[in-house]
């Protein structure tokens, strides 16, 4: 059997990391784990750009002007938080549906890509 692996050698490429600023107490660390990671990897410090857009519905938004650009790669970060109303499923939709769109043309022209959003539920509890 033939087995294949990808190398993690991350030198000499540039990525960019797209984050939203609603929820920071989850997406700052989301934010600090991809530059860790990154780095970890071998790219460098001034290799990774982050762009900041208010909340997770501007995550398409923030991609698209990085795919724009010379990246290897593009990161987007965000958190939505389940609530009582269906703003959580509208939200998590489009953002799927939009992030997936340009992941699937960049894929197409040969580079990478990569998402993920938080998703939970708030452990305080609801008020009624």
């Amino acid at each position: 059997m033939t087995e294949f692996r990808g190398r993690r050698d991350g030198s000499e490429r540039r990525f960019c990391i797209v984050v939203s600023q609603f929820n920071v107490m989850v997406t700052d660390r989301l934010l600090e784990g991809a530059r860790d990671e990154l780095r970890e990897n071998g790219v460098a410090s001034d290799d990774i750009d982050v762009i900041h857009v208010p909340g997770a519905w501007e995550l398409t938004s923030g991609v698209r002007s990085a795919v724009r650009r010379d990246y290897s790669g593009v990161l987007a970060l965000g958190c939505v938080v389940r609530g009582e109303t269906a703003h959580f499923d509208y939200i998590c939709s489009s953002v799927t549906q939009g992030l997936t769109h340009k992941i699937w043309l960049r894929l197409s022209n040969g580079q990478e890509e990569a998402w993920a959003t938080w998703a939970a539920r708030p452990p305080w509890p609801r008020w009624r």
